[in-house]
């Protein structure tokens, strides 16, 4: 039985429990009841069409890192509506656990086996979009990145998974370089604003935003900027995964390399 089905017969039994004594609830608060009785709260279920219990979605509200260590360090993992910041000096590697991350979520086939396609977008200050794609393919691919940068040493057994890996998720991955032009951060948030139109994404991957120019000030603080992405987190109840340098006394989530 599929996780859908399975939730909609354990859903029907929550309704005909509560009727056995005397009490008629709604589809959708059958399905809440029927989540939290499976006993993960990672995840929340909602009824679109209270008249239709098959018609309801899922969403994560935690994601994994795909790193037992790191979700326990960072409360059960990334959480939505909240920023995370990936901290360290200058070449440690936090554009590359950024990277893990978001290919861990992409791959990621949610609560009990459920696909929840998730989607990332990574906006790019520091590298190119080149660059970072081909990252992200070695990832997904599981071809050595190397491989990737001198196209010689490519096996046919490569370039399969190279080719499957794409195909599989290329809807799933969106790299957009905002070098040049010194965005202000409000250009950054309309930027973020629009993209949602045409890719839903849930994780926004933000490298080195202490980049982002302000329009009365040279630099923005790491203080604003940090703000600044938790407002984003909160208003596009999005997660929001960030590099920032090495920095003392971070209020929010945040992985040190």
């Amino acid at each position: 039985m599929s996780i859908k089905n399975h939730i909609k017969e354990q859903s029907k039994k929550v309704k005909q429990i509560a009727k056995k004594y005397g009490y008629e609830i709604k589809h959708s608060h059958a399905l809440e009841i029927t989540s939290q009785l499976m006993g993960d709260n990672n995840w929340h279920v909602s009824c679109s069409d209270k008249n239709d219990l098959g018609n309801y979605s899922i969403r994560l509200e935690k994601l994994s890192t795909g790193d037992k260590a790191l979700d326990e360090k960072l409360g059960g993992g990334l959480k939505r509506g909240n920023l995370t910041a990936i901290t360290g000096s200058t070449g440690s590697g936090k554009t590359e656990a950024c990277i893990d991350i978001s290919c861990s979520a992409i791959k990621d086939k949610g609560p009990y086996g459920l696909n929840l396609s998730n989607k990332v977008f990574h906006t790019n200050l520091e590298l190119s979009r080149t660059g970072t794609i081909m990252r992200y393919i070695s990832k997904l691919s599981n071809v050595n990145h190397k491989k990737l940068i001198d196209s010689s040493l490519l096996e046919n057994k490569d370039k399969d998974m190279l080719d499957k890996a794409t195909k599989k998720y290329k809807q799933n991955l969106l790299v957009r370089n905002l070098l040049g032009g010194n965005p202000s951060f409000d250009d950054f948030k309309n930027i973020i604003k629009e993209q949602r139109k045409s890719f839903d994404y849930d994780i926004l991957v933000v490298d080195t935003p202490t980049l982002l120019e302000a329009a009365d000030a040279p630099k923005l603080s790491q203080e604003i900027v940090i703000r600044n992405l938790m407002y984003l987190a909160k208003v596009f109840d999005i997660f929001v995964l960030a590099t920032i340098p090495k920095y003392k006394n971070l209020s929010i989530p945040s992985y040190v390399i």
